[in-house]
C-alpha cells in the first residue's frame, strides 16, 4: 500500500491526545488513544503535503527492521489546520537523551558494556536502513527509543532500542552516492568530518570494543566499520 492511498482527509481527528511527549525540527509527537490503543502520533504542519509524507514514506521502507521505531498504516490530513498526523508504536522508555542527561547532571557515566549494547543495537538498525539505500542523517540521542524506562545507574542490561524520526532522511540509488548540502543537527555531527581526518569518508563510524565481557548477542568480531 503505497503512502499516498493511506491519506485520509478529515478536519475531525480519529484519535484522542492524552500528552505531549516531544519536538522536533518538523513536527510535534503526541501520546494518543487510536483504535482503543495508545500509539505515538507525530504531527507535521505545513503547506507542502508531498514534503510531510516524505518521513511516512522513508519509515514504511524500513518498516519491521531490527531496532526500527515501527510506523502504522493511516494517515490524516487537516487541511484547515495543514496538519499531518501519522502513526507509530508508542515506547514507553520515551528517548535515550533522558539518561544521558541523568548521568551528566549526577557526574556518572554508561558502562562500557552499557556503551557497547547501545551502539551495536544502532548499528543494526542503520545496517538495516541502508540494505534499502536508505540514510537517516540526524544520529542523535533524542532519536532514539526505549522500550520501557531505564536508570542505567542500576540497571545494567540495556532495553531494546528502535531508531526514529526519519525526517530529513534520504533515499539514494546507492549508499555511495554524494549528497549536497548541510545534513543533521548542530553539535552532533561526527568531528572527524571536520577537524582530525578530514579525508575520511562521509557519514561513517567506527566502533572499536576493548572490553572482554560483552553483551551475549553481539556477533565477533565487534570491531567493524558502519556506514551512517
Amino acid at each position: 500500500m503505497s503512502t499516498e492511498s493511506q491519506i485520509h482527509k478529515t478536519d475531525r481527528p480519529t484519535f484522542k491526545i492524552l500528552k505531549w511527549i516531544g519536538a522536533g525540527g518538523f513536527g510535534n509527537v503526541f501520546k494518543v488513544l487510536r483504535n482503543d490503543k495508545i500509539v505515538a502520533c507525530k504531527q507535521i504542519e505545513t503547506d507542502n503535503l508531498d514534503f510531510a509524507l516524505d518521513e511516512h514514506r522513508h519509515m514504511t521502507l524500513v518498516r519491521g527492521g531490527p531496532h526500527i521505531a515501527a510506523v502504522h498504516d493511516g494517515i490524516e490530513w487537516n487541511a484547515k489546520t495543514k496538519t499531518l498526523s501519522f502513526f507509530m508504536d508508542y515506547y514507553k522508555g520515551k528517548d535515550l537523551n533522558r539518561q544521558v542527561e541523568m548521568l551528566r547532571a549526577t557526574g556518572e557515566r554508561f558502562t562500557e558494556f552499557q556503551i557497547i549494547d547501545i551502539a551495536y543495537q544502532i548499528a543494526v538498525a542503520l545496517e538495516h536502513c541502508h540494505g534499502r539505500n536508505l540514510l537517516h542523517q540526524d544520529m542523535k540521542p533524542m532519536n532514539i527509543l526505549l522500550s520501557e524506562a531505564w536508570d542505567p545507574t542500576t540497571q545494567g542490561a540495556v532495553p531494546h532500542l528502535f531508531l526514529a524520526d526519519f525526517g530529513i532522511a534520504s533515499h539514494v540509488q546507492t549508499i555511495g552516492t554524494r549528497l549536497t548540502g548541510r545534513r543533521g543537527t548542530p553539535g552532533y555531527e561526527a568531528p572527524v568530518k571536520k577537524t582530525l581526518f578530514p579525508h575520511f569518508p562521509r557519514n561513517h563510524v567506527l566502533i572499536f570494543s576493548t572490553r572482554k565481557s560483552v553483551p551475549p548477542s553481539l556477533p565477533s568480531p565487534r570491531n567493524q566499520t558502519y556506514t551512517l
